[in-house]
């Protein structure tokens, strides 16, 4: 069987065989949409935008104390902010769900709660070449608009605080290991000193003066080479490891 292409002709006996179906849902369905309309409940969203500020210091340094990325973070504190233990006292702050506490269970109210909360991150910009996320929004809808707007902000902020305490507890914990760090490398000086001083000790004297001697000499020629101005006394220079050679022998 072939398929031809419809024509004009072909449109128009369409038209006259579903007319009475077209002025029906024509005149009908602006009304009928409306009614419905009026028996919806009403719904009101509130957005917030949060904007992350990038540090100002070096990338690498960036990196080094701060590796997680906010996206990890972001999915972290969705977590804790939406369960349990932090929505049932906004439920019970705001008098969400007034009507039905005495009838459902608080974990289905916890669950409508969760529902109605809605967190999206910003995806950046391809001009940024970045892969961190610039920010998220964070969107409550509600059936009255001024609990709508209380109920983001108060979200909002338990993202806000939770992330600034999470951030401190990361940079306690980077300081603590820089500390031990910088610990651990006074003690490995503190013994490579030691050491030296000792193999030092059980040297005999003239091999010590003639390395205390060569020691000023190299300390003369890189503070004369520094200056600019070159090293004459060569000989003069020798004379004190040349007089200890002859006291050895």
């Amino acid at each position: 069987m072939t398929e031809r292409e419809l024509t004009l002709a072909d449109y128009l006996a369409m038209l006259r065989r579903r007319w009475m179906l077209i002025v029906v849902l024509a005149l009908a369905g602006g009304p009928l949409a409306y009614g419905v309309s009026r028996f919806l409940p009403d719904r009101y969203k509130s957005q917030t935008l949060v904007l992350v500020e990038r540090p100002s210091v070096p990338e690498r340094i960036v990196q080094s104390l701060d590796t997680e990325d906010l996206s990890q973070r972001l999915s972290s504190m969705q977590q804790q902010i939406l369960s349990r233990s932090r929505l049932e006292p906004i439920i019970t702050q705001f008098g969400l769900y007034s009507s039905d506490v005495n009838k459902i269970p608080m974990e289905d109210l916890v669950g409508r709660l969760q529902k109605a909360i809605e967190v999206n991150p910003i995806l950046p910009m391809a001009e940024t070449q970045s892969r961190q996320l610039p920010g998220f929004y964070v969107n409550v809808t509600m059936g009255n608009p001024r609990t709508a707007q209380q109920v983001c902000t108060a979200v909002t902020s338990m993202f806000i605080e939770e992330n600034l305490r999470q951030r401190q507890e990361h940079s306690a914990n980077t300081t603590d290991f820089l500390v031990s760090q910088l610990a651990e490398a006074k003690t490995n000086l503190d013994e490579q000193e030691a050491e030296t001083y000792r193999y030092w000790q059980s040297r005999p004297v003239g091999e010590r003066l003639i390395a205390v001697c060569e020691l000023s000499d190299a300390a003369y020629a890189f503070v004369a080479n520094f200056k600019g101005a070159p090293v004459h006394d060569d000989q003069g220079l020798q004379r004190p490891v040349a007089r200890v050679q002859r006291k050895r022998s």
